[in-house]
């Protein structure tokens, strides 16, 4: 390979650059969720890491220890925000370059080495397969930097077959392959799955790879340098990702993540589509024709790829459906199996013309399905089953609409006004907003619940001055699993409980797929009735919520209030243990206009401790029967406050500075 090596790897770059290219200027700025939220992860850390690089390490060393989503697959890429290209297109360059050709690359060099290829033509074509695949181009064209973690997936299986770990204690080599199986995990974290099902896998394929003999000492040899590789991946885990770690192992993920789950069947089939009917017929057929007449280390590589294939996806659809970014290793079983069928059929071409002939004709093919499936040059239902899933550059139809709903909300929200958004799919959600806003937005757009069980719902969602509601209620999960979207909205068409104090304002907007999006603005106060009856439409689904919402006194009293904060630095807002964090204006009080719900005490405390100024702060209530209350809280001080007089009836809260609003923050919270 050594022969052809530059000038492959050139072309390789040059058609990775027009095809990344030609894709992301076909799209339209509608990024959201997972598709966006790595590109934000780069532009932030591509700004600050040059200008502070000491408090971005501190940045990255936390967000290993605590991230679900860390930063460590985008730091390498930081150096592509010098392109003088749009950040977008540096981004997608910077996966497809940095991560997916190196994958490419060493697919081929996997194969070649411990297989013995001295077939240059086969070395030549496995690396055509793995750079046109489309599996790995999909979910990186869409922003996932997923297929990093792909990389050390290889690496491992090569370390394990060009090293054998049968044969004596080899410590160099246990540890590095723990370091690289403890890598796919800290650049992605549901490569764990991959990586249980590789410490079940590995040591049986080393033993027979290597034609060790099956004694004592080969048994003790493989057991030891595995325990060591499983050793080092634990203790690094523990080490730089210990919080992750504990919080992963506390947390039920089945549950949380059961509306994404699908009956097993479905998960199958959508992972047959993901590479296609063709590709998935194939590789079962050439698997089958390697195990009847093929060499016994394609044979091995065979059983291998789908033992890892069939543990693996077990283990991962137990907690939900994978996605395009997480079928990556899915795929690429199947593609290490329907690899080894085709060097068989390369084996028995005996003349070097008809080898080239077939290597070019396949090569052409893949180069066409995969422009096809990206591009949707020629669609066709039969087709588009038996090829790779379409993954066409991102667009919706009436785009001027969403122009307009965006600047609309932007102007709506220039008085620091919040909104929500009550839609969850990628006809319409907040994040299609924010971009559509270059992220103007983003302070005023109220964090909104997306699925109930990971979720659960967020009091802020329906405290905002306007919410955007579409019609149908556009979800993209289980309708089961994502009330937390479809209830307001139903309430709010419909009229009923909360839905009964907003009016709609404004045109509607003709969006995609026949959706019809409105804005409604909150005209007045919840009722209590209204609070209870709309938080009891959850309740009959999950009895447990209860616990956390309607029995929380001060969740209730916030969810019928209407707040007015003061000027600057002015909040009022829930915090996730039931208290509610308070702050007055510079020159302007925040008011609550309320009803305290059966609260006959609340405690007052005062945050700033630390503050240089012995200040306090004002703070008075008054009912609509005429009862007022008002008192100061000193600095450092905690008070117990009688509201009995309050209870159960309209009532203002006026949190107001003495001498200086920098040493005000309170916390309010109630002795229930």
């Amino acid at each position: 390979m050594k022969s052809f090596k530059f000038p492959i790897i050139l072309i390789s770059i040059i058609y990775i650059i027009i095809i990344t290219s030609v894709y992301v200027s076909l799209e339209q700025n509608i990024y959201y969720w997972d598709f966006k939220s790595y590109w934000i992860y780069w532009q932030n850390l591509s700004e600050n890491i040059f200008k502070s690089p000491k408090i971005e390490l501190i940045h990255i060393i936390h967000s290993m220890n605590y991230d679900d989503y860390n930063l460590c697959p985008v730091i390498i890429l930081v150096f592509f925000k010098f392109l003088p290209v749009s950040s977008r297109l540096a981004y997608i360059l910077s996966i497809n370059l940095l991560y997916l050709l190196p994958v490419a690359i060493v697919f081929s060099l996997l194969q070649s080495k411990i297989l013995n290829v001295k077939n240059v033509r086969f070395q030549f074509f496995s690396y055509i397969l793995a750079i046109t695949f489309v599996p790995f181009w999909a979910p990186s064209l869409r922003g996932y930097p997923d297929i990093c973690g792909l990389f050390f997936i290889i690496l491992s299986i090569w370390l394990c077959l060009t090293n054998n770990l049968s044969k004596q204690i080899d410590v160099k080599n246990s540890l590095k392959l723990g370091l690289c199986l403890w890598l796919a995990f800290l650049l992605r974290r549901w490569y764990v799955f991959t990586v249980i099902a590789l410490y079940l896998t590995l040591p049986v394929i080393t033993i027979f790879y290597h034609k060790a003999k099956l004694d004592t000492k080969t048994i003790k040899n493989v057991v030891l340098n595995f325990f060591m590789a499983g050793m080092t991946n634990v203790i690094l885990s523990m080490l730089f990702q210990w919080h992750l770690i504990k919080r992963i192992l506390q947390t039920n993920y089945t549950h949380i993540y059961s509306a994404y789950q699908t009956p097993l069947f479905y998960s199958i089939y959508s992972e047959i589509l993901t590479g296609g009917y063709l590709f998935f017929i194939l590789t079962c057929c050439l698997s089958l024709i390697v195990l009847l007449r093929g060499e016994t280390k394609s044979k091995i590589l065979v059983i291998f790829s789908w033992s890892n294939l069939i543990i693996s996806f077990a283990l991962f659809t137990h907690t939900q459906s994978p996605g395009m970014h997480q079928s990556i290793p899915f795929e690429f079983w199947l593609l290490l199996a329907f690899s080894q069928g085709i060097l068989f059929i390369f084996n028995t071409i005996k003349s070097e013309k008809q080898s080239v002939w077939v290597m070019t004709i396949l090569s052409i093919i893949l180069i066409l399905i995969q422009i096809n499936s990206l591009f949707g040059i020629y669609q066709n239902n039969f087709l588009n089953k038996m090829l790779p899933n379409m993954n066409l550059p991102l667009k919706v139809s009436n785009y001027q609409e969403y122009i307009h709903l965006a600047q609309y909300l932007e102007n709506l929200t220039k008085n620091n006004d919040k909104v929500s958004i009550f839609s969850s799919n990628s006809n319409l959600n907040g994040d299609i907003i924010s971009n559509l806003t270059n992220f103007k937005i983003d302070n005023n757009l109220t964090y909104v619940s997306q699925v109930d069980l990971r979720d659960g719902f967020s009091p802020d969602s329906i405290m905002s001055k306007y919410v955007v509601i579409t019609d149908p209620v556009q979800l993209h999960l289980n309708p089961s699993g994502q009330r937390v979207i479809s209830v307001p909205v139903l309430d709010i068409l419909n009229k009923h409980n909360i839905g009964k104090a907003y009016v709609k304002i404004g045109r509607s907007y003709n969006l995609n797929d026949s959706v019809t999006a409105s804005i409604y603005k909150k005209n007045r106060n919840f009722t209590i009735d209204e609070v209870n009856g709309f938080l009891s439409e959850f309740y009959q689904y999950y009895p447990e919520w209860k616990k956390n919402l309607s029995e929380q006194k001060l969740k209730l009293s916030f969810l019928n209030s209407a707040i007015s904060k003061g000027d600057v630095w002015g909040q009022f807002e829930l915090q996730s243990d039931g208290s509610i964090y308070a702050h007055p204006g510079a020159t302007l009080p925040t008011i609550i206009d309320w009803t305290l719900v059966n609260i006959d005490k609340l405690i007052f405390t005062s945050l700033n401790t630390s503050c240089n100024k012995d200040d306090s702060i004002s703070i008075e209530l008054m009912s609509s029967n005429n009862k007022i209350l008002h008192f100061y809280l000193k600095k450092g001080e905690i008070s117990e406050i009688n509201v009995s007089d309050f209870k159960n009836v309209n009532s203002k809260m006026i949190i107001k500075k003495v001498k200086d609003s920098g040493c005000d923050a309170i916390s309010i919270s109630t002795t229930n």
